[in-house]
């Protein structure tokens, strides 16, 4: 029997639903990081918002499709997976030698314990932080952003970890490293939105030239300087560097049905890849880190009597770090309540990979004075494992 014939054309919306369903499957690389502080402040609902000019960062399908606007923003996040921080804390400033002699037996024993605790999988530290503008005007939309990913794990030698002076057993010769990981993307990009059945359906895509950078490096456990979080984040963007030019796609869809928006975005659809430096750690050499494919779907509802947008999103790919075994996939949502100029917002996020899956709460407030919106968004949880801040502003005529 002969195969039915292939149609020479297909709806936008069934196409676009294809490429979500083929990603829902991928894996990818690097979390999905939302550009504005609005977005930040609703749990990181993103993709289903509608029109924006910050929000077609995140979701082509958003471009506004009117008169001038433009968006600044700048953030950063940082995560704790499992007990990271305090064990290594625990072994900052200890020396070996010291401990194989069995002089100080209590430092002995949280050291060890130290050691295994660090082992455990998925056990790091990951950051990502944002600083770009984007122009749009009737549909097109310029942007350039400055992304920036870390991550920070533990290469733990639990072989030498006894007592005594044996070189094949003794802590004196343990080489537990600390691992710095970075990649840096200068992210130039050109979207694009259209609008069908009376703007109803809105697709789009967006076409990125891509400059990243790559780091990597490892510090004893013994000797690393366990700071502030940001300043952690911060530090794992140094070290043996490596440039590397690529370029990605993204395409979005937008369905607006009165006040219901429902979206989905498929970014870094070619899987871009960063090599790492051949002079750096042995660990890292010979691999890269792959930007993409990134899967998201969303919707938000603006319930008109008491002026509230509930809004939610959800990872389709589970998105590894930095961190080997460290994976993130989002779901997370708010509440937006305006009262005249001033917008209030809150909301929650969790990582459905997460063993604990413990939630973060976020919140922020929005300030409009004509035609100019100021955003402030925040990113919390209680044990203080997840931080983070942006700050957005937006012109529109």
């Amino acid at each position: 029997m002969a195969p039915p014939p292939v149609p020479t054309r297909k709806p936008a919306l069934a196409a676009l639903a294809v490429v979500l369903l083929g990603a829902g499957a991928a894996r990818a690389q690097m979390p999905f990081s939302p550009f504005g502080a609005r977005s930040v402040a609703l749990g990181g609902a993103s993709v289903g918002l509608g029109p924006d000019v910050a929000a077609g960062i995140d979701n082509p399908a958003a471009v506004p499709d009117r008169n001038f606007a433009l968006t600044v923003s700048a953030g950063l996040l940082t995560r704790e997976s499992g007990d990271f921080l305090a064990p290594l804390r625990v072994l900052t400033g200890n020396n070996p030698v010291a401990l194989a002699s069995n002089s100080q037996p209590q430092s002995y024993a949280d050291v060890v314990r130290a050691l295994r605790t660090l082992a455990d999988p998925g056990n790091g530290f990951a950051g990502n932080g944002l600083a770009g503008l984007a122009v749009a005007h009737g549909g097109w939309e310029l942007s350039f952003t400055d992304w920036g990913f870390s991550g920070l794990a533990a290469r733990t030698d639990l072989v030498h970890t006894a007592l005594g002076v044996n070189p094949a057993t003794s802590i004196a010769f343990n080489d537990s490293a600390a691992s710095f990981r970075g990649l840096e993307l200068k992210d130039l990009a050109l979207s694009k939105s259209m609008s069908f059945f009376l703007g109803r359906v809105t697709v789009g895509a967006s076409v990125h030239a891509l400059f990243g950078s790559t780091y990597t490096k490892e510090e004893s456990v013994f000797a690393t300087v366990v700071g502030e979080p940001w300043n952690l984040a911060q530090r794992a963007l140094t070290g043996r560097e490596r440039t590397h030019t690529d370029w990605s796609v993204d395409v979005g869809g937008l369905v607006s049905l009165g006040p219901v928006h429902v979206g989905g975005v498929v970014r870094g659809i070619n899987k871009p890849a960063f090599p790492f430096a051949d002079d750096g750690p042995a660990a890292d050499r010979g691999r890269s880190v792959t930007y993409g494919q990134q899967a998201r779907v969303g919707a938000s509802v603006k319930i008109p009597i008491v002026g509230l947008l509930v809004a939610a999103d959800y990872d389709l790919t589970a998105n590894d770090t930095l961190v080997d075994g460290l994976r993130v996939r989002q779901l997370g949502g708010g509440v937006e309540w305006t009262i005249l100029l001033v917008v209030v917002r809150g909301g929650a996020s969790v990582n459905l990979e997460s063993p604990d899956k413990s939630p973060s709460f976020t919140g922020g407030a929005g300030l409009t004075i004509g035609p100019a919106k100021v955003d402030i968004g925040g990113w919390y949880r209680t044990d203080q494992s997840a931080l983070g801040l942006t700050l957005t502003a937006r012109v529109g005529l």
